[in-house]
């Protein structure tokens, strides 16, 4: 019985496994696409009036991807900044151009 046991989960895992080969798994692939810039600055803009909470993925130099949820605070001194306040009041400095994706909660 025992025997029968082990070769069900032989098998099992050696289809799972022929399974998993056959994922086309690309680490380099990203979660999210790169949004129009007009849909960005829309967003924000929605995310400013409305004074909602915005989750951002912001894109570093090396091509990682982050997110960070909080409210969105202007720039006076530059535009294509904004200063995003977490709720542990926490704040991230956001550039337009590092942005990816983002969307309002």
């Amino acid at each position: 019985m025992i025997d029968i046991q082990q070769n069900n989960w032989q098998k099992f895992t050696a289809v799972v496994q022929r399974n998993l080969a056959t994922v086309n798994f690309n680490p380099n692939s990203k979660l999210h696409p790169q949004m129009p810039d007009f849909q960005i600055k829309l967003f924000i803009q929605q995310a400013f009036q409305k004074n909602k909470t915005i989750t951002i993925w912001l894109q570093d130099a090396v091509g990682n991807e982050h997110a960070v949820t909080g409210k969105l605070r202007s720039s006076l001194h530059r535009p294509q900044t904004f200063l995003l306040v977490d709720q542990n009041a926490i704040p991230t400095l956001v550039t337009f151009k590092n942005i990816k994706f983002l969307k309002l909660i």
